[in-house]
């Protein structure tokens, strides 16, 4: 494991401190999660951008026009 020393305005702080005492988590273990939830947006966003610049929209279309048929009519109380 690596360690890493983060200076903080005091009152950003102040404000983690409070909010890492309210479920009684530590302050590194808030910033660990910080941390991961960032990571893993990054990277979620990096997997839409290269499925979307793989897209065919054509052939989207075309499912979609298949789903359409084949899907039954809807009957009102029937939204499930």
């Amino acid at each position: 494991m690596s360690s890493y020393v983060l200076y903080l305005p005091e009152a950003r702080g102040q404000a983690a401190q409070e909010v890492a005492q309210a479920p009684q988590t530590s302050l590194d273990d808030l910033g660990l999660a910080t941390i991961a939830d960032k990571v893993a947006a990054v990277r979620t966003a990096q997997y839409v951008r290269t499925r979307i610049a793989r897209a065919d929209q054509q052939a989207f279309l075309a499912v979609l026009e298949r789903i359409k048929y084949a899907a039954r009519p809807v009957v009102e109380g029937d939204e499930r």
